[in-house]
């Protein structure tokens, strides 16, 4: 089955729809159909009776569709075109002989998911079939440069209640899920779960630590993975000939405005006497040189300002 993302502006005709940012199946697939929500608009047609044909018919807030000669309404939300289309020739045949009915969905509105966040194109999508949340992924051209470790998928609970055959919901209510990115991008069972109407798909920035001193690339790093000190310090291409790592300070955010410093001997660690340091988010590593090195707040602002210099400019006034 092929997902397509359509950007175009939609152009509706007889028995088509084109919905931006669709995600449908290929033309003649029906291998699971598609049920029908409040906001959502069908065709009816009737062969031979033009006056009880209509183009734009709207499922109601309360599910329901109104059909001309049909006392009260009937059920909309939670079916699919072929349930609607015997359930109106089930009334049509108390006056019309063997009634020919097609139903046609004309627009999908009911069912929006979103992604944002570290992805390369976020944006909101109109599920016209079930689709998991790798697809959605890759719709969004995948994980951004910045992303972290973790997907999450917010679900507001807003879209029909239907529990349909194809366990489309797989029993998540309205709350919060979280998945570890690197097992959805590998489909693995569990990681990569169908998509309901409403859900908000968000990946997080990665947390980053910052290397600075005396090593030969100082920067900040993201944290993709766990993260140890050696493998840091690795990351920015190593320390310079006439640095200190007997005594490497790494400065640990503890709370709002506290802090505290931890002094960690690389020698030893290289000689296996002591164990490698598990870096935290926001973790500040400092190598000092043999001769001083470069003061902390000055190494701090130099990793920080080449970030500092992308971000937009704004005058408050």
């Amino acid at each position: 089955m092929q997902a397509v993302a359509q950007q175009q502006t939609p152009q509706v005709s007889a028995g088509t729809s084109k919905v931006p940012g669709a995600i449908e199946a290929a033309a003649g697939t029906q291998e699971i159909s598609y049920r029908l929500g409040v906001g959502d608009t069908i065709e009816l047609r009737v062969a031979r009776h033009p006056e009880l044909s209509r183009e734009n018919i709207r499922i109601d807030n309360d599910g329901t569709v109104t059909i001309p000669r049909v006392e009260g309404t009937l059920q909309g939300a939670c079916r699919t075109e072929h349930e609607i289309a015997a359930a109106v020739r089930e009334q049509y045949s108390s006056f019309l002989q063997k009634p020919e009915i097609e139903v046609i969905v004309k627009e999908y509105n009911s069912q929006p998911v979103s992604i944002v966040g570290a992805v390369t194109s976020p944006g909101r999508f109109q599920l016209r079939r079930p689709a998991r949340l790798l697809e959605l992924l890759m719709l969004a051209n995948g994980p951004s440069a910045v992303a972290g470790r973790t997907i999450q998928i917010v679900h507001s609970g807003d879209g029909p209640a239907c529990r349909p055959q194809e366990k489309v919901t797989e029993g998540r209510d309205s709350g919060f899920t979280a998945y570890e990115l690197t097992k959805t991008m590998q489909a693995e069972d569990g990681f990569n779960p169908y998509l309901q109407s409403g859900d908000i798909v968000r990946i997080p920035e990665a947390d980053q630590v910052y290397v600075i001193g005396s090593v030969k690339e100082p920067r900040a790093i993201l944290m993709k993975q766990e993260l140890t000190l050696t493998h840091a310090l690795a990351m920015v291409n190593g320390v310079l000939p006439d640095s200190d790592t007997s005594r490497i300070r790494i400065v640990r955010q503890t709370g709002p405005a506290e802090h505290r410093e931890l002094f960690v001997n690389l020698k030893a660690i290289n000689k296996h006497e002591i164990s490698d340091v598990s870096l935290l988010p926001d973790d500040v590593i400092e190598v000092p040189g043999a001769r001083g090195g470069q003061k902390f707040l000055n190494g701090l602002m130099k990793t920080l300002v080449p970030s500092l210099n992308q971000l937009p400019y704004y005058v408050l006034r």
